[in-house]
């Protein structure tokens, strides 16, 4: 199996059957035989999904419930395995893996290891998830929304510490009062003086 260009996980027809292959530092391979799936549908709230994307590395799904699969992978031997790995899918899966399958998962390693590309070796198909918003995007723009309200809370310390909020409060305490005489005049002169004369 080898990562094409686009991204994809290709068959290469010399590749050694490893139930653990190393591509690099960031990523490998797990090759083996689906041993069983569970799925969990669970109704979060739209603030609950942003925080799961946060602090737990789930992507953001824009359906109504969060989907989440348990994919346990074991050698390919057809007798009772005792090498397998457990793998969390997130997204609608449904039907494209099933026990039995043969499957190359191409996983994303660090302390939450990821699955980032799945081929069916049975099917012959890559397997793409709902649609979904990556927890890296996510992260992105709680960082950034977290800087505009910082940003904007010490905009507004700098004006109170730095007289700029005084001056202005000021600037349109005086227009106001300015406004007032000049309001107060025009009601002498032409409402008051005038109405005595008639």
């Amino acid at each position: 199996m080898r990562l094409a260009d686009n991204g994809s996980l290709t068959l290469d027809n010399n590749l050694q059957e490893a139930f653990i292959e190393d591509i690099d530092s960031f990523t490998y391979i797990c090759h083996g035989r689906v041993l069983e799936v569970d799925h969990h549908e669970l109704f979060y709230s739209k603030n609950h999904k942003i925080a799961n994307s946060i602090f737990r590395g789930e992507p953001y799904q824009y359906a109504h419930q969060s989907i989440e699969y348990r994919v346990r992978l074991g050698n390919l031997s057809y007798g009772r395995s005792t090498d397998y790995r457990d793998y969390n899918l997130f997204g609608n899966y449904l039907g494209m893996i099933k026990p039995g399958d043969e499957v190359k998962f191409r996983v994303r390693k660090g302390p939450r290891e990821k699955v980032v590309a799945i081929y069916n070796c049975t099917t012959g198909r890559q397997l793409r998830p709902s649609i979904q918003l990556s927890a890296g995007v996510v992260r992105l723009f709680a960082v950034l929304a977290t800087a505009l309200l910082a940003g904007g809370v010490y905009g507004v310390y700098y004006l109170i510490t730095s007289g700029v909020l005084w001056h202005i409060f000021m600037k349109i305490l005086y227009g106001l009062i300015g406004l007032g005489l000049v309001l107060w005049i025009y009601d002498l002169l032409f409402f008051r003086f005038f109405r005595k004369r008639k």
